[in-house]
């Protein structure tokens, strides 16, 4: 059902994004990429180390006259690590969907950007199984970037982001529905091209 549901909201997605880019066609492109990757250990008392990776990479169409407005597809890749005295459980998951980027500027600097990612599917290690993940999640942040040439700028942004899981399937190809969540706020680098 979340499977069906979720290839049904990206066709959507991509019937939108055609009609609107051609309605658009003296817009600009933008191409983003984005990384985050942080670490941490704490050994007194016991074990405890955590680390987590985000890469992004962002396509999106500036819509409407001032090209403030960009709407594309988003692609995250997640992963995350803990360590604790009990083992070690790891998560990994690709996320896809569509992203809207607003820009407060006339300079195209501070901005707000909103990313739905009906598409996210991974696998999480622990106590020595592997279980295919499903599910979907969700992103807001806030960023600015510098302008370094024409075309490129440089930048951070702080994301709130919440991955659900839905479905989880074992080894043995029994599927389980399910609700947890991991949520995360964390900074981003940027590297964004526009043409």
């Amino acid at each position: 059902m979340v499977g069906a549901l979720s290839r049904f909201f990206m066709k959507i997605f991509f019937l939108i994004l055609f009609l609107l880019v051609p309605i658009t066609s003296h817009s600009r492109l933008m191409i983003e990429l984005a990384n985050n990757f942080t670490s941490d250990t704490d050994d007194q008392g016991g074990i405890f180390e955590f680390s987590r990776m985000t890469n992004q990479a962002y396509l999106g169409a500036a819509i409407g006259a001032k090209g403030k407005l960009f709407f594309g597809q988003n692609v995250t890749s997640f992963s995350r690590s803990y360590t604790t005295g009990a083992g070690t459980v790891e998560v990994s998951t690709l996320e896809l969907g569509p992203r809207f980027q607003i820009y407060f500027s006339e300079a195209l600097t501070w901005n707000l950007s909103m990313t739905w990612n009906p598409y996210a599917k991974g696998e999480r290690t622990g106590s020595g199984t592997t279980s295919d993940i499903d599910g979907w999640s969700y992103e807001i942040g806030l960023g600015y970037q510098y302008k370094i040439s024409k075309r490129f700028y440089m930048g951070a942004t702080v994301v709130y982001h919440a991955l659900n899981i839905t479905t989880v399937t074992d080894s043995a190809n029994l599927e389980t529905e399910t609700t947890f969540a991991y949520t995360s706020i964390y900074p981003l680098l940027t590297l964004n091209m526009r043409f």
